[in-house]
């Protein structure tokens, strides 16, 4: 999972890599809350604006 999330985490901006790792621990954490669907709308809207 965290592999997926690190390739999504460098596409949307480059902030740099202190900013992909909140963005990478934030996502990990709403998945492993059971929040699958939150997280596959966000990249999705994040795709269609990228």
């Amino acid at each position: 999972m965290h592999e997926h999330l690190w390739r999504a985490a460098c596409c949307p901006d480059d902030t740099g890599e202190a900013s992909a790792e909140t963005w990478v621990v934030r996502r990990a954490r709403t998945l492993l809350a059971g929040d699958a669907q939150r997280i596959t709308a966000a990249l999705k809207a994040a795709a269609r604006t990228a």
